[in-house]
């Protein structure tokens, strides 16, 4: 079956659905208050081998400053393409794009400073094969930076939750039996956690 990230009209129409259904109506925040939360947290990382899981439509572009090296990844090669373009447009040099599964990584041990992934991990449906990988691929040191949707408090849904990491105590808990330290980010926004995972440095 087509999946809706394949098919060109929703593509083209992704960062507009984003801005003004998504965060107003789902997140409870604006994209501009999100984007600059990371924006604020990528500021001051720079040479760094950064690799991004989910990344759609390229977003990070726009706060990931450009003298890093870069791959994004993501299953729908047409959103890649306008992520492609973005990258090259703020004037990126090292960038690769290619098709990759966030619970299947197949990249060398111990080979990024910095993974992230922007508002994906809650459809990562292998969760425990992802964090497995995730500590793989990080350098001693490394970091992961997430941001993910967490369920009302109220107790309605009004985006698809992962049940597994439906709760920062739950995300803390599946990083720490892979070897990694969480910790929530100072800021938040709407219902949006923020948090990094480091592997700590041996």
């Amino acid at each position: 079956m087509k999946s809706i990230y394949d098919i060109k009209l929703f593509v083209n129409l992704y960062d507009c659905f984003m801005r003004k259904i998504m965060f107003p109506r789902c997140f409870n925040t604006t994209i501009e208050t999100h984007m600059g939360i990371l924006k604020n947290e990528l500021k001051d990382i720079h040479g760094k081998k950064v690799l991004e899981l989910a990344a759609g439509t390229g977003s990070m572009a726009e706060v990931l400053p450009i003298d890093n090296s870069y791959i994004g990844t993501d299953v729908s090669i047409r959103m890649l393409n306008i992520a492609k373009t973005k990258f090259k447009k703020m004037g990126f040099q090292n960038i690769v794009f290619e098709i990759a599964d966030a619970c299947n990584l197949k990249f060398d041990a111990e080979y990024f400073d910095l993974v992230i992934c922007n508002l994906a991990m809650t459809y990562f449906i292998n969760i425990d094969d992802f964090a497995d990988g995730l500590y793989h691929i990080l350098r001693q040191g490394g970091e992961y930076l997430c941001s993910v949707p967490m369920s009302l408090k109220n107790g309605k849904k009004k985006y698809r939750i992962n049940e597994k990491i439906a709760a920062p105590e739950k995300i803390k808990d599946l990083f720490v039996r892979h070897g990694l330290v969480f910790e929530p980010l100072k800021k938040q926004a709407g219902e949006l956690l923020y948090f990094k995972a480091y592997k700590i440095a041996q």
